[in-house]
């Protein structure tokens, strides 16, 4: 533990703390301000994903599964990846319900399955 430290997304103070990019490094982020203090758990969990996505999706991730995910060890690989998995899925879920070309996906999908069962039908006739 170091002294002052507080994980800048779940506030948890135990763990091995971790130097997060606000800017990911792979999206040309440097250091200075764009460093803040994390634990391992939330670092890995953000990866590449922008501040602002990853702060605004993980907040209400966060509100959810709080007591379970500061009671989970923040080092161990385990948890970490339980914790991707189920960050994953919060995602998933709450994107499907507002992304715009979903619809628009939906469309196509039927279409080509549409027009698959009219090809099997037209080979299937004499």
């Amino acid at each position: 533990m170091t002294f002052g430290y507080a994980c800048h997304y779940c506030g948890r103070t135990d763990g091995t703390p971790t130097r997060d990019h606000k800017v990911p490094k792979s999206a040309g982020g440097g250091w200075g301000a764009n460093i803040i203090m994390s634990c391992k758990m939330c670092n890995m969990i953000k990866g590449s994903l922008k501040y602002e996505f990853f702060v605004s999706h993980f907040q209400p991730f966060l509100a959810e599964n709080k007591e379970e995910y500061l009671a989970a060890d923040a080092d161990s690989l385990k948890e970490i990846k339980r914790w991707q998995r189920a960050f994953t899925l919060h995602l998933r879920r709450h994107l499907d319900l507002s992304h715009p070309l979903r619809p628009l996906h939906r469309k196509l999908k039927e279409s080509r399955l549409q027009a698959r069962r009219l090809a099997q039908e037209n080979r299937e006739r004499p």
